[in-house]
């Protein structure tokens, strides 16, 4: 997968961010983005990161930094199975909902923004 951009006027594509399997920065992106308050696109990826478990990262579109916000161990406790949404808060907090690995028929929510608290519905 890629981030890129397309600009119309010009009919040009522009790879942005290129995810692969061969780093720690996640690969196969799933679901759709979130363009955050903050001019940052939020998403994940669900192979890749340190545990091969996939990744939650962020994109600042101002200065086309890629970072890592999360990957995945694969514990029972913070593997996702299914990601539904992302959201952000007036507040400001970027949410993810989802359902766990280990428990598939529980909802799951993240905070990616802050520190990384998992509950369970």
């Amino acid at each position: 997968g890629a981030l890129f951009s397309y600009n119309p006027q010009l009919d040009t594509l522009t790879i942005k961010h290129q995810m692969n399997k061969n780093n720690e920065g996640g690969y196969y992106p799933k679901n759709s983005l979130l363009l955050g308050d903050d001019n940052t696109l939020y998403g994940f990826n669900s192979l890749g990161g340190k545990f091969s478990e996939g990744t939650l990262f962020s994109y600042n579109i101002d200065s086309n930094n890629y970072q890592v916000r999360y990957s995945f161990n694969g514990n029972n406790t913070n593997n996702f199975s299914r990601i539904n949404n992302i959201t952000q808060l007036t507040t400001g907090e970027v949410l993810l909902f989802g359902t766990t690995g280990y428990q598939s028929n529980f909802l799951s929510v993240y905070n990616i923004t802050g520190i990384y608290q998992p509950e369970n519905f």
